[in-house]
């Protein structure tokens, strides 16, 4: 069932010049060429994976966007992918936006980067900003007590879980003046009654019977006698079945208190997704000189002056220096991704919910 109307989208792509025809050299050049000094060799820029057209790219949230193949058969990069989302959904930051594409299937799959996301304590928000799923703009006036100011994500939740219950166990993701929530409720782990409350935020509530689960199982060439019993799995496929974007990104998470099914895109946060990079190893040391410590919602220009004259600190000292300024920040919750290139280090909550 085609459910949404697709876009048609320009690509971004760059001209090549024409390669420049040899020239023909004397003896007498040659022999002066190779007298002369060899120019010191520039560092070789790492080229960017590049993916063939069209490509369409699911989000779960938002209408699938096409990105269509040129006449000229032109590849794109992961940062052109990205930047189109950007350009047609406003919340996909390309900042914090990871992406799974798959050039075989002409398709992609986007979420919104775990390691970008405050997913607990509080956030700076001003004025200006917006909170944005699905094309909504969820209001925030009502918990801002100034043009500026820092707001706990337990505030933000009990302001927003009346528009949609997950939006009270949210994280937020932030680049800019553009935030959007990430929905965090525990993961289905336990057999349901019926009927089923399912949501799509942004798409449909869904409510699924007894009865119309029995003849899903029936059609999968199952005998049922009486009722069908419960089963994650085949609930994963009757989601999958009637969205088919969802396929190998699905996860479902339950609220218990309101017993409501939460639909997700689920996109695995590698390398090649776009934006986990810079994981440190055991034992790594960080500099404290021209270095940004970089909170998402705040960021901190380091120095050795801050550690006692150290040019270099442990995990640990870094941490515990998070924790002055920030105390959900601990050793036994907090990781470091380091981005060398970037010279940044960016203190990430692990496994965070709230509740």
């Amino acid at each position: 069932m085609d459910l949404f109307e697709m876009f048609g989208v320009d690509p971004m792509t760059e001209e090549v010049a024409a390669p420049k025809k040899a020239e023909k050299k004397s003896p007498a050049k040659k022999a002066k060429e190779a007298k002369a000094p060899k120019a010191a060799q520039t560092k070789k820029e790492v080229k960017e994976e590049t993916f063939g057209l069209p490509v369409t790219i699911y989000t779960g949230y938002r209408k699938p966007l096409v990105i269509p193949e040129t006449e000229d058969g032109k590849k794109v990069t992961f940062s052109v992918l990205k930047d189109k989302l950007q350009e047609r959904f406003p919340e996909y930051r390309t900042a914090y936006t990871i992406l799974d594409v798959d050039e075989k299937k002409h398709s992609a799959w986007a979420s919104f980067s775990s390691t970008r996301e405050v997913a607990k304590g509080e956030i700076e928000v001003n004025a200006g900003d917006k909170l944005t799923l699905a094309g909504h703009d969820l209001d925030l006036s009502s918990v801002m007590t100034d043009e500026t100011c820092r707001i706990s994500l337990e505030t933000i939740g009990d302001a927003l879980k009346n528009q949609h219950p997950s939006l009270y166990n949210a994280g937020i993701v932030k680049d800019g003046t553009q935030m959007a929530p990430v929905f965090h409720a525990p993961v289905l782990d336990k057999e349901l009654n019926f009927p089923i409350r399912l949501s799509l935020y942004g798409r449909e509530n869904w409510q699924i019977t007894q009865e119309e689960y029995n003849e899903f199982v029936v059609n999968l060439g199952n005998d049922v006698e009486g009722n069908a019993v419960f089963d994650r799995k085949t609930l994963e496929a009757m989601v999958v079945e009637r969205y088919p974007d969802f396929a190998g990104h699905l996860e479902l998470q339950y609220l218990e208190d309101a017993n409501i099914v939460v639909v997700t895109m689920k996109v695995k946060e590698t390398a090649k997704s776009g934006n986990a990079k810079g994981k440190v190893k055991a034992g790594t040391m960080y500099p404290t000189e021209g270095t940004t410590l970089s909170f998402i919602f705040n960021r901190v220009e380091l120095s050795p002056d801050l550690f006692d004259g150290k040019t270099e600190v442990s995990a640990k000292e870094m941490i515990a220096y998070c924790a002055t300024m920030y105390p959900e920040f601990t050793e036994a919750n907090t990781d470091l991704k380091y981005e060398k290139d970037k010279k940044l280090i960016i203190p990430v909550l692990r496994g965070s919910t709230k509740g």
